[in-house]
């Protein structure tokens, strides 16, 4: 049986052959076979890259050396976790590159066959930002191991005509999705100890060299803590010093009260009940979320790549020395990565629940049970400087004072 190409450039295409299509690519990578597809760069032919038989075929159908690695294209931040080790750098680097032409290499993890390695330590990443190709990731459920469509040695196909001039017959599946925007190969960087550039791509590595060294950036100061401990009092306090401050419960809440990459990203993944009227429906999310752990990681993945891409945006170049980031789920949501430090308010369990209380008028039942959902004491110890947050509020100043008098 010969390749079956899908052509969906046009909306009425895609309208009316989209879900057999992607059904089909999706069903053929989870079976083994190879499927060609568009991304914002070149188009690439792909596999599905835990079964070593199939990486295997990709080899020989693309006439690849063995010895050159391929990249895993992927979705999202929780499949490269399972692929490779993230540091706080790789995570920004994402958040702010990413979906888009940006791949990094790091050291990669035991699920990773080694023969997508070529045998070696470290696995390449990326990110397609093309709707066809997220829509088929997605669908699929599995990391693709991918190389640019074409034989080894000859011209990346730019569009869907040039792919299959190439591959027809030797693909099973190809999505055709027109011309890519780029028509020039991702930006490849090694984060394997000293950040390098391994291939010049889509993206100067100028641009991604001064995220790297933070060059325009002022410190950031993350301060977050359970509730009832004091964590607004403090950011007052701080404020008052002359840091700036930024509400980051505020920036998600304007990046999801209006139509925003953020929302629809949200929309994609939660189904389209999770936007209503361009706006967040916090009723439905919240009930997905707050029964579901997968759910609320997943949705805490997607919010800390886009809150960390919006709050770059708002500190660069602001002129502050440092901004302390308010965020009470810092953790939740990878945010802490971004942070030079970071400060939590501490207070015993009994004085949150009385505050917490006073504050929302909810029974000590009920305050207990919302603790209960946080991370406790000894997680911000471990991970924090400690504020105490239980005694006088002059004294909680004065501990404001002191930790960030170095900062101003």
């Amino acid at each position: 049986m010969g390749t079956r190409i899908y052509s969906l450039q046009t909306r009425e295409e895609r309208d009316g052959r989209l879900r057999d299509a992607l059904r089909d690519a999706a069903r053929t990578l989870r079976d083994g076979g190879l499927v060609v597809f568009p991304t914002e760069t070149v188009y690439g032919i792909g596999c599905h890259a835990a079964d070593p038989d199939a990486v295997k075929r990709l080899y020989a159908a693309k006439r690849r050396p063995a010895e050159k690695p391929l990249l895993l294209h992927l979705h999202d931040l929780a499949q490269a976790e399972r692929a490779a080790v993230l540091d706080g750098r790789t995570r920004v680097l994402l958040s702010l590159f990413t979906p888009g032409p940006l791949s990094v290499v790091l050291p990669k993890r035991e699920t990773v066959p080694d023969v997508v390695t070529a045998g070696g330590p470290t696995v390449g990443l990326r990110f397609p930002s093309h709707p066809l190709f997220l829509a088929l990731s997605r669908e699929a459920g599995v990391p693709i191991a991918a190389t640019s469509a074409n034989f080894s040695g000859g011209t990346s196909a730019k569009d869907g005509i040039s792919a299959a001039a190439t591959l027809d017959g030797v693909c099973d599946v190809l999505l055709d999705g027109g011309a890519c925007d780029f028509s020039l190969e991702s930006t490849v960087v090694s984060l394997v100890g000293a950040p390098k550039l391994l291939r010049q791509g889509a993206i100067p590595w100028e641009s991604v060299r001064d995220v790297l060294e933070r060059k325009g950036m002022p410190r950031l100061i993350g301060l977050t803590g359970r509730s009832g401990a004091g964590k607004s009092t403090a950011g007052a306090f701080a404020r008052a010093l002359g840091l700036p401050v930024l509400d980051c419960d505020a920036v998600y809440r304007e990046l999801t009260s209006s139509p925003s990459d953020c929302l629809a990203a949200i929309g994609e993944v939660f189904g389209a009940r999770a936007v209503t009227g361009g706006r967040l429906n916090r009723p439905f999310v919240r009930e997905r979320v707050f029964s579901d752990a997968d759910a609320l990681r997943a949705l805490n993945r997607l919010t800390a790549r886009y809150m960390t891409r919006e709050l770059f945006r708002r500190v660069k170049g602001c002129g502050a020395k440092a901004v302390l980031l308010d965020a009470p789920t810092l953790f939740e949501t990878r945010l802490d990565a971004v942070c030079d430090r970071v400060l939590a308010v501490d207070a015993p369990e009994d004085v949150c629940v009385e505050r917490i209380c006073a504050r929302d008028g909810i029974s000590p039942d009920d305050a207990r049970k919302r603790l209960s959902k946080q991370f406790g004491r000894d997680f911000f110890r471990e991970r924090c400087e400690i504020l105490d947050g239980g005694g006088t509020r002059e004294r909680l100043r004065e501990q404001v004072r002191n930790a960030l008098q170095s900062e101003l």
